[in-house]
C-alpha cells in the first residue's frame, strides 16, 4: 500500500472514530460530575484530536501544491517551514491554556452541574490561528496557480480541457475555502462574538473529512476512467512554462491507446499520477527529488516513459516517445 492510500484511509477512518470520541465526551460527561483534573485534561485532548486530523489533511494538501508547482523544491520547502511553524505555535498555546485552565474553572467546578465548564482561559481564542494562517498560505499558493494558467491560456499559451490540472485547481480552492471558513467559525465561537453556542469539534471534524475524502476521490475517480489531460496545445518560445502537448490518455485499465506528449506534458503526468493514490519507491526518485510512482500500478511501458522523462530532465537526448498505456 503506497503512501497515498495509507493517507487517505487514515483521514476516511480517523474522522470517524473522531466523530464518535467527539459524540461520547459530550453525551457522557452531560451525566456525571468529572474531576477538575480530568476536565483540564479532556480540554487539551479534544484540541489534540482535532489538531492530528487537521495536520495529516495539510501533508495532503502541500503535495497537492507541489504538484501543481511542478515539483518545486523552494514551495515544497517553505510550506513545510510554515507547517512546523503552526504546529509549534498550536503546541504553545494549548499548553499556556492548559496551564492556567485548572485555576479559571476551579470556582465553576463547585457548582453541583454536570460536565466541565465552557470557561474560556488566556490566549484559548488565538489556539486555531495559526492553522489559519497556513491554510491562508496555501489556499494563495492554489489561487495564484490558478491564475496563472488563466493569464497563459488567455495568452494562446495553454490550453486545456479541464481534467486533471483543472480539477486539482479548482477541488483546492474549494478545499481551502471551506476549511478557512470553517477554522473562522471555530474561533468566532470560542471567544464568543457570534450567538452560535459551543457544539464541539464534531461538525468541523466530520466536515475536514469529507471535504478531503471526496477531494481525492474526486481525482482518483477522473484519472482512472482514462480521460484526456491537455489537447490541442501549440509550442511557444515566449512563453517557457508552456506546455508542449497534444491528446493523451492516462492510466486507462481497458483500452490500448497509442500517444505522442511533451517532455512538460510527461512530468505533469508523473507527477499528477502521485497525487493519485500511486504507490511510492524511493529507488524511483527522479534528478529532482520526486518520488516518481512507477511501480506495480504502471505498466512497464508507463514505467519507461517515466524514466526517459528522467532522464531528460538530467540532461541527456530530449524526450520524445510513443508508447502504450
Amino acid at each position: 500500500m503506497g503512501l497515498g492510500k495509507i493517507l487517505f484511509f487514515s483521514i476516511r477512518y480517523y474522522t470517524i472514530l473522531a466523530v464518535i470520541f467527539d459524540v461520547a465526551q459530550i453525551h457522557s460527561f452531560s451525566r456525571f460530575q468529572p474531576s477538575l483534573d480530568t476536565c483540564v485534561a479532556m480540554d487539551a485532548t479534544i484540541r489534540v484530536v482535532g489538531a492530528i486530523s487537521l495536520w495529516t489533511i495539510e501533508i495532503i494538501m502541500q503535495l497537492r501544491i507541489y504538484a501543481l508547482y511542478n515539483c518545486s523544491k523552494r514551495v515544497a520547502t517553505f510550506n513545510a517551514f510554515l507547517f512546523l511553524l503552526s504546529i509549534g505555535g498550536f503546541l504553545w498555546i494549548l499548553i499556556h491554556n492548559a496551564q492556567g485552565r485548572a485555576n479559571v474553572i476551579h470556582e465553576a467546578k463547585q457548582l453541583p452541574i454536570p460536565g466541565c465548564p465552557v470557561v474560556h482561559t488566556g490566549i484559548e481564542w488565538a489556539q486555531w490561528i495559526p492553522a489559519t494562517v497556513f491554510e491562508g498560505v496555501l489556499f494563495v499558493f492554489a489561487l495564484l496557480k490558478s491564475i496563472h494558467t488563466f493569464v497563459t491560456r488567455k495568452r494562446g499559451g495553454i490550453r486545456t480541457n479541464g481534467v486533471l490540472f483543472s480539477i486539482i485547481v479548482h477541488d483546492n480552492l474549494l478545499y481551502f475555502f471551506g476549511v478557512s471558513a470553517l477554522l473562522v467559525l471555530n474561533n468566532l465561537m470560542v471567544v464568543n462574538v457570534t450567538k452560535i453556542p459551543w457544539f464541539s469539534y464534531s461538525p468541523f471534524h466530520a466536515a475536514l473529512g469529507i471535504m478531503t475524502s471526496r477531494m481525492l476521490l474526486h481525482l482518483h475517480k477522473v484519472v482512472v476512467k482514462g480521460r484526456l489531460v491537455y489537447t490541442g496545445t501549440r509550442a511557444s518560445s515566449q512563453y517557457p512554462e508552456t506546455f508542449n502537448a497534444y491528446p493523451m490518455q492516462i492510466m486507462s485499465t481497458t483500452a490500448t491507446v497509442s500517444w505522442h506528449v511533451g517532455a512538460n506534458t510527461m512530468y505533469l503526468y508523473c507527477v499528477f499520477y502521485v497525487a493519485c493514490f500511486a504507490n511510492y519507491d524511493g529507488a524511483e526518485g527522479s534528478s529532482d527529488g520526486i518520488i516518481l510512482p512507477a511501480l506495480q500500478t504502471m505498466s512497464p511501458e508507463s514505467r519507461h516513459v517515466c524514466r526517459l522523462r528522467r532522464r531528460h530532465r538530467a540532461g541527456s537526448s530530449p524526450m520524445s516517445s510513443e508508447s502504450r498505456i
